[in-house]
């Protein structure tokens, strides 16, 4: 959405900080009103929420930016996960 930032760039998605990041994104729907998701990034899966519909572009963002801070957490621990169960 133009002109709206909450400066945050993403969160890792492994403890090593180079796995890459998942961002919050906003999508702008007709008569001033949002949805909150989150990417991996391009190619990568993604995700928005139908429900709640934000009237304002930064309630949006602020939302968007818990979802992908509660998706890289899953995603850290599903390649800990992965990485016990290579180990034993």
């Amino acid at each position: 959405v133009d002109g709206v930032r909450i400066d945050h760039t993403g969160w890792f998605c492994d403890e090593y900080g180079d796995g890459g990041k998942i961002r919050g994104i906003v999508v702008a729907l007709p008569h001033g009103r949002f949805l909150a998701g989150w990417s991996m990034g391009e190619g990568m899966s993604s995700t928005v929420d139908a429900s709640p519909i934000f009237s304002s572009a930064i309630d949006a963002a602020h939302a968007a930016d818990s979802m992908a801070e509660r998706a890289a957490e899953d995603e850290r621990e599903y390649q800990a996960q992965q990485a016990e169960e290579l180990e034993a």
